[in-house]
């Protein structure tokens, strides 16, 4: 009997370091989650305050974009809008039953050729998109003998606008270079500005309506793909 117990015991003293064993690995994984969870909490708070109201607009538009670039269900909404809105062609419709045959003539050779590296489906999509990711988009236009001859694309992060206290814009500062001191300066009569304008009068991206729940995604999806990575270890 004694001899029996001897056994026994020598057989669970294993068992128990086992237990031991899986006792503190389930302790420090525990406590691993905990801090990822922290981790991933303290980045959403960081990219909210990245696009609230006394943050720069820098920090506002990468946020915008990397939710463009990186989540499908916003990509693909906006690109679908954009492709369905230009894909029908367009129309030049007068103003005023005596409108001047001429004007429309002028028009007409501006939108068929817009640029010569550009059509104007080309850059009525780019647009659109700009203007559901950012809420902004700009067209320079470009003029030959003091008369429109040309649209060109402007990217609106490189823009800034000088308004006056009612809100009209008195010049556009364009950034053309990495230096801060790098801008060029252009009269609100070369810009054709697009914009998406919520409740009291506040530029607005649609994606901003749904930023935090974009943002939540992203770093849950980063952390979910770590998580696989480590072989479903945290």
């Amino acid at each position: 009997l004694e001899s029996s117990l001897q056994a026994l015991s020598e057989s669970v003293q294993p068992l128990q370091e086992t237990v031991h064993s899986l006792t503190e690995t389930v302790q420090r994984q525990s406590t691993e989650l905990a801090e990822s969870r922290q981790s991933l909490v303290q980045s959403v708070q960081a990219s909210r305050q990245s696009i609230s109201p006394g943050s720069s607009k820098t920090n506002k538009n990468d946020a915008l974009w990397e939710a463009y670039k990186g989540i499908t269900w916003i990509s693909s909404a906006i690109d679908t809008i954009s492709h369905r809105m230009t894909s029908g062609g367009f129309e030049l419709e007068p103003v005023g039953r005596n409108a001047d045959k001429s004007h429309y003539d002028r028009i007409m050779d501006v939108l068929t050729t817009v640029n010569e590296d550009e059509d104007l489906i080309e850059i009525a999509q780019i647009g659109l998109k700009d203007t559901l990711i950012f809420a902004r988009a700009y067209l320079e236009v470009g003029e030959t003998a003091g008369e429109p001859s040309a649209l060109y694309y402007i990217d609106p992060v490189s823009m800034d606008e000088k308004c006056d206290r009612y809100g009209m814009v008195e010049k556009y500062i364009q950034r053309v270079g990495s230096s801060a001191s790098d801008t060029e300066t252009l009269d609100p009569s070369q810009i054709i500005r697009f914009r998406l304008r919520g409740p009291r009068g506040i530029v607005l991206s649609p994606i901003e309506k749904v930023l935090d729940t974009a943002v939540t995604y992203g770093f849950m999806r980063n952390w979910w793909g770590q998580f696989f990575r480590h072989g479903a270890k945290t």
